[in-house]
């Protein structure tokens, strides 16, 4: 059977999802304890889901998961999810230097802007046309002495 190692990994990875979900949605901000090691359980999640659907193929989706996953921790964190995101765009016909960008835009959001998986597919969309075409640019910070 073709990709069935990771159609079970999919298919794990989506019932986990559900659970974790159901069982505690609450994010990064949430002062509770348990919140920023939820949040990071669930970038993980997300990040094994885009693996699987790299895998088997599905690179759109692989994306959107990926795109996904990155709200749920802060930027400056690696994740497996954004090493994923980079690869579905690069299957997606995006340059390395567009996809690491695409994937910093996503990275620079947090779990409050997250819109759900189904309303982040638009968003992403709009990302990967600007990505293709070679016009999203990096952000350069300016240091300015004061002496």
């Amino acid at each position: 059977a073709k990709g069935g190692h990771w159609k079970v990994v999919l298919v794990m990875a989506d019932r986990a999802f559900d659970c974790h979900t159901q069982a505690r949605p609450k994010g990064r901000g949430d002062i509770r304890e348990g919140g920023s090691e939820w949040s990071s359980q669930l970038c993980d999640l997300l990040g094994t889901r885009a693996e699987a659907l790299l895998n088997l193929g599905q690179f759109k989706r692989a994306l959107i998961d990926a795109c996904a996953a990155v709200h749920f921790v802060p930027a400056f964190e690696f994740s497996k999810a954004r090493t994923r995101g980079v690869t579905a765009c690069l299957n997606l016909g995006v340059s390395e230097a567009q996809a690491k960008l695409l994937m910093e835009e996503m990275c620079k959001r947090g779990d409050r802007d997250f819109p759900g998986i189904q309303a982040l597919e638009p968003l992403v969309d709009s990302f990967l046309d600007r990505a293709k075409a070679e016009k999203l640019k990096p952000v350069t910070l300016i240091e300015e002495d004061h002496d």
